[in-house]
């Protein structure tokens, strides 16, 4: 019998994970293969529960890991590629911000090269990453124009003037155009004639994004992909060009889908934000929205949901594993509504109707970017709350997504919403007309992968790992994301296993450790260790229970850096500080040869 073998890797707060193997036909290798070889699981947490940060953050941690584990191979005479590093594994499931490191793994040439020559200077890591990476991102001077600009300034502020001039901005919040800049303020406290390298950095990355007329998270990790990784917008997940490395892998990207009415039980404050309904379009005047009404009458406000791939299958593969792994995204019926009343005319759908063409069927066309924006939209769940997304069409928070197929739902979604807050469909269809479209398309948000599976391990055990391995980066000590896996946690959907967190807490502070490189700056130390689990069934993830799972968990310490925003009690005043610490992380594991060469041992060999 195989023993399937996860690992997981959180670096600063966003997650990702990767399986070797898994049932024939979901791993790269032949059955035969599977019965003769461990199957194995490589999970990137890297995110917070309370605090899903910036995916550059992530990224650093993520990236500095895997080169400093390849500084251990190329001491023991093994090519230190990523190849080699990932020999067993088959899978990648990532969550958040993990979704940003393994794309840029499996999809990126430029930042292959880049994490496997930073294995071969160690001292140079750090640099490399800022030049190959923060660089191109934050480089405002770079496809960037006065005209340009203007342009996009005065296509964002039209969508908020459009609603305003018809008296329909909503009654829950108060647009701002300028809303994101008010925030960078409120956060960096200092005028803005002495602004600090965090908050010009921020700044250029707003002007790079309002080119396009619209300040949006999937505007943001478009960019980010393409700029840092050489991504295009339209590279889909089936893409042939994937870098070879990665070839015969399966990708996993788990996001959320949001189902009001009911109760968040992935949250500690279960009854606190409780959504009854998704603000599509609000105004003074008119509203739409939908819920999703369940067959069943246990309601909840998310629903773990995911991407899934065969890597290099090309454009027409279709997706290895469903895009729910609940039931309940087959009983959940979408309910929209113009105005407080159904949508005459609207076909009646639940989210297996909508998803299973758009993210099942045409899984190989779906745009990389589109998936991960969707993954890591940290921000989404507050813009359901808020209906900031709904009131106007300057900036958007979630990842709207349709029905449609042939990778073209968030493209459709996009176009609906623009619609939204044009004049002439304003006053040419009206509110019946564009409630009508969206509930034909099953216009709908998907939000952060993290708001039900933080760390990843859910995703990877869902999908057949007996054996994680686990890279997780924390402040100090047992790390809280880890821990709401166990009994005892007080986010019960989350709960996939039966020992209880206290003993799993215990066994974590007798970890080995590796201590960061004298003068370090933020990054503090390694620990290292195994927990053996029983699971817990958890229906939400398609869990059953009584599968033996051993944990290897990997933690990377850090302190003095933050999840992107500047805060107080932090020295961390810069996006290159985390090439920083991508560089401790790198030279740390670089000058401890024999240390690196046992974790690698231990965990991956």
């Amino acid at each position: 019998m195989a023993v399937l073998r996860a690992a997981v890797c959180a670096a600063l707060a966003w997650p990702a994970v990767g399986v070797q193997g898994g049932e024939c036909g979901v791993g790269a290798k032949a059955c035969s293969a599977v019965l003769s070889h461990e199957d194995a699981s490589l999970s990137f947490l890297q995110r917070t529960r309370a605090q899903i940060g910036s995916a550059a953050s992530r990224t650093k941690a993520a990236a500095g890991a895997v080169s400093g584990l390849m500084t251990g191979l190329q001491a023991s005479g093994h090519e230190a590629n990523l190849e080699t590093l990932f020999a067993k594994f088959d899978t990648f499931s990532a969550v958040s911000g993990g979704s940003w490191t393994t794309s840029l793994l499996m999809y990126s040439a430029s930042f292959q090269e880049m994490v496997e020559a930073s294995a071969q200077s160690p001292d140079q890591a750090g640099t490399m990453f800022n030049d190959d990476f923060i660089h191109p991102v934050l480089n405002a001077q770079e496809d960037t124009s006065v005209a340009g600009t203007a342009s996009g300034l005065l296509s964002c502020l039209w969508k908020v003037f459009v609603p305003m001039s018809l008296g329909q901005i909503g009654s829950q919040t108060d647009p701002d155009p300028a809303l994101l800049l008010a925030e960078l303020h409120r956060q960096q406290q200092l005028p803005s004639s002495t602004m600090s390298p965090w908050a010009l950095q921020m700044l250029g990355e707003l002007l790079i994004l309002i080119q396009s007329g619209q300040v949006s998270w999937l505007g943001l990790v478009q960019q980010m992909l393409s700029r840092g990784g050489g991504i295009d917008v339209a590279h889909p997940l089936g893409t042939k060009a994937a870098n070879s490395w990665a070839h015969g892998k399966l990708s996993i990207q788990g996001a959320t889908a949001v189902g009001p009415a009911g109760y968040d039980i992935f949250s500690e404050e279960q009854f606190q934000d409780n959504v009854t309904k998704v603000q599509l379009y609000l105004t003074s005047k008119d509203s739409i929205t939908y819920s999703a009404a369940p067959s069943s009458t246990e309601v909840h406000e998310k629903l773990p949901v995911m991407f899934s791939i065969i890597i290099g299958a090309g454009e027409s593969a279709k997706s290895p594993l469903p895009f729910c792994s609940s039931t309940d995204c087959n009983g959940f019926m979408l309910k929209y509504e113009a105005n407080g009343v159904a949508v005459v005319g609207a076909p009646t759908l639940t989210f297996k109707d909508i998803f299973g063409p758009a993210f099942e069927e045409s899984a190989g066309m779906v745009p990389i970017s589109s998936a991960i924006a969707a993954s890591s939209a940290f921000k989404g769940w507050d813009g359901v709350i808020s209906a900031i997304g709904a009131q106007q069409g300057c900036a958007s928070l979630g990842a709207w997504t349709t029905g449609a197929k042939d990778g073209q739902s968030f493209v459709e979604a996009k176009s609906i919403r623009n619609h939204f807050f044009e004049e002439s469909v304003a006053q040419e269809g009206g509110v019946q007309s564009m409630a009508l479209k969206a509930a034909t398309a099953g216009l709908n948000p998907l939000i952060d992968g993290g708001y039900v599976d933080v760390t990843g391990i859910a995703n990877a055990v869902a999908a057949g790992a007996s054996s994680v391995v686990a890279f997780i980066s924390c402040a100090t000590g047992p790390d809280l994301n880890t821990l709401a896996l166990f009994k005892g946690t007080p986010y019960p959907g989350s709960r996939i296993f039966n020992e209880p967190v206290e003993e799993v807490a215990k066994q974590w502070d007798s970890f080995t450790a590796i201590p960061a490189r004298a003068g370090s700056q933020f990054f503090q130390k390694i620990v290292y260790g195994t927990i053996s689990a029983v699971t817990a069934a958890n229906k939400h993830f398609g869990i059953e229970a009584g599968r033996s799972i051993t944990l290897d968990l990997i933690s990377i310490e850090t302190a003095n850096i933050t999840f992107g925003l500047k805060l107080e009690g932090y020295s961390y005043n810069s996006f290159y500080q985390y090439g920083d610490l991508e560089g401790e992380i790198v030279q740390t594991l670089a000058e401890s040869p024999e240390a690196t060469q046992a974790l690698l041992q231990t965990f991956f060999f």
